[in-house]
């Protein structure tokens, strides 16, 4: 993912008193880089060379037995289509043979 980062990229980091929590550390960790990723191409998309293109990860602690790990970029967004369905199985909106959706991220 580093070799991903070019010039111009920055990322911006909010990480807030989070506690130990339970989970499956290699498939957060899949979802996190699947989601890093999209941002990356999101932003690569975009065009402007000149423009600061900024991917930020915020967590927060929502309440005891939940936290929030956000991720953003800003990138040109996701239209109102492809937000409806956006977590379908294997739905992408990139060529054929490239992604596999956020479908498999929302178990």
């Amino acid at each position: 993912m580093p070799n991903r980062i070019k010039h111009g990229f920055q990322i911006v980091r909010h990480y807030g008193n989070l506690p130990t929590i339970e989970g499956y550390p290699g498939l957060l960790s899949q979802v996190f880089i699947n989601l890093l990723s999209n941002s990356l191409d999101a932003l690569e998309e975009k065009g402007s060379d000149q423009e600061i293109k900024e991917i930020t990860i915020t967590t927060s602690l929502l309440d005891e037995d939940a936290v929030e790990i956000r991720i953003a970029d800003n990138g040109p967004g996701i239209s109102g289509d492809d937000r409806d369905k956006m977590f379908k199985t294997f739905l992408t909106t990139k060529p054929q043979g490239v992604g596999t959706g956020l479908g498999l991220a929302n178990r």
